[in-house]
């Protein structure tokens, strides 16, 4: 077996690519992206090797509008098999090229179908020549044999979709609004295309276990704090739940769909990803409103309360839900005293901001009683760390709202104190994190008590490696130095 490293600044591996393909009587690529100019490159190989009618199979995704709608046509009309992948971080970078007899070639490393990524770029690569039968190219052709079987037909459907929601991107990427409906399109026609109307009733009722548990897997990651798992799970259970259509698109599966789209707006929150959590609560928002459970809709009104950043969104959502909670409580079974809590308690702050002093006292007064509900009735200590935080948030607001409340110091940083053990109980070093920012942030505790809490926060979520809350935490601490150096 023969092995060659390319790497920058000689990277040019497009020659051996070009001669692989005029050779070889299979070629199985495998790139999360796709460019025209990639395309081009390999051309005239292709024309050159038609007449050995070698099977040339290109799996690509259209994850970020980064794949040419030029490169997918230029790919069909060639006589590619081309394949999408749907639903999943799509990421390799792997090219096989079969042999007449046994040899074969593979290469794999970073380079994506494109001029860049064959020529120009800095990239590293790894060509390996061998047998079909010799590992590692053994396994690489039985890893491209299972995503070309997870993957969806490449047709003339999916890229007129694409390329309308490629012409819009970035001009959704920079508002948010119902315009997130246009980027549905296309999800909707792949998720179709894998749907549950050719499967059998235990096909179905599988996959719909299978939704579960990865809902289920998502909700648990969640709540360990490892934030990018529940994201990517909870769009997978996501995903699942998409497939079932017709008869089998239930009230049942559309309120599961409602769930994981909550989910993940609530995980991207927790990582100060507001943008993508407003994309996501708002679809939910959306869906909520097709169902006849006014449960469901306030459940997701109290999750895009704590997903949404400007004040104006926040007091219209609040608005809303207080309005459907409050004319309807006496016979509406919704008692998530929590969600009920954190609405009140955005609502008052939203209120102060508005100088309306007197509904942000009685909305305050409203989210303490729900909190400490919810506290009294929590067996879980996660449930009771959640709810002993967001009752320090409660009574820090009322030194917000009003200086004749400043006595309430001390429940505060019992409070704070009683979630921190919690945490250190359940050894969640996410939530450990959390809550010491939350700490830092209030202005009962010194300034070196704060910028002590920042730094010990910044040491937890290093280990964990969650960059975003990094930045912040540094942005945050540039800025109160600046806040004591002037006052």
């Amino acid at each position: 077996m023969n092995v060659h490293f390319y790497g920058a600044p000689t990277n040019d591996i497009k020659n051996d690519v070009q001669v692989l393909i005029k050779q070889c009587e299979k070629a199985s690529i495998s790139v999360a992206y796709l460019k025209k100019s990639g395309v081009e490159l390999i051309k005239q190989s292709l024309e050159e090797n038609k007449d050995r009618n070698a099977k040339i199979s290109l799996i690509t995704s259209l994850d970020f509008g980064i794949t040419d709608v030029e490169g997918l046509h230029e790919s069909l009309n060639m006589g590619m098999k081309c394949g999408i992948m749907h639903g999943k971080n799509f990421h390799p970078k792997l090219y096989i090229f079969e042999m007449a007899g046994e040899d074969a070639t593979m290469i794999v490393g970073s380079s994506n179908l494109s001029n860049g990524g064959l020529s120009t770029n800095y990239e590293a690569n790894l060509l390996i020549s061998g047998k079909v039968s010799d590992s590692p190219i053994k396994e690489a052709i039985e890893y491209f044999s299972l995503i070309a079987s997870e993957s969806i037909p490449l047709d003339e459907e999916i890229i007129n979709l694409y390329g309308e929601r490629k012409s819009t991107i970035d001009e959704i990427n920079n508002k948010i609004d119902d315009d997130g409906a246009t980027l549905d399109k296309l999800n909707e026609y792949l998720n179709r295309k894998t749907s549950s109307e050719n499967l059998t009733e235990v096909e179905i009722h599988d996959l719909f276990i299978k939704a579960e548990k990865t809902h289920a897997y998502a909700d648990d990651m969640y709540e360990k704090g490892m934030m990018h798992e529940a994201v990517e799970s909870y769009k997978e259970a996501h995903n699942i739940f998409n497939k079932f259509v017709d008869e089998h698109d239930s009230n049942e599966i559309l309120v599961e769909k409602i769930n994981c789209l909550v989910g993940m707006a609530k995980s991207h929150s927790r990582l100060y990803q507001f943008k993508d959590a407003q994309i996501y609560i708002n679809k939910a928002e959306r869906l909520a409103e097709k169902t006849d459970d006014l449960s469901v809709l306030l459940d997701v009104l109290s999750w895009s309360v704590l997903s949404q950043s400007k004040n104006d969104v926040i007091n219209n959502k609040c608005n809303r839900f207080i309005e459907l909670y409050e004319s309807d409580k006496s016979d509406l079974e919704y008692s998530d005293d929590s969600g009920i809590g954190c609405v009140y308690l955005a609502s008052a702050n939203c209120k102060n901001k508005l100088n309306i002093k007197g509904a942000a006292i009685k909305n305050l007064h409203n989210a303490i009683h729900h909190f400490e509900n919810y506290l009294q009735n929590s067996e879980r200590d996660w449930n009771r760390m959640i709810a002993h935080t967001n009752l320090a948030h409660a009574y820090e607001a009322k030194r917000i709202i009003g200086k004749k409340y400043n006595s309430d110091e001390i429940k505060i940083r019992k409070h704070y104190a009683d979630a921190l053990e919690l945490a250190n109980k359940l050894k969640l070093k996410f939530w450990q994190g959390s809550i010491i920012i939350d700490m830092a942030e209030c202005f009962y505790y010194s300034e070196k008590e704060r910028f002590g809490h920042l730094k010990i926060s910044r040491k937890f979520f290093s280990e964990l490696g969650y960059d975003e809350i990094i930045r912040t935490i540094d942005e945050t601490t540039k800025e109160w130095v600046e806040y004591y150096k002037n006052n």
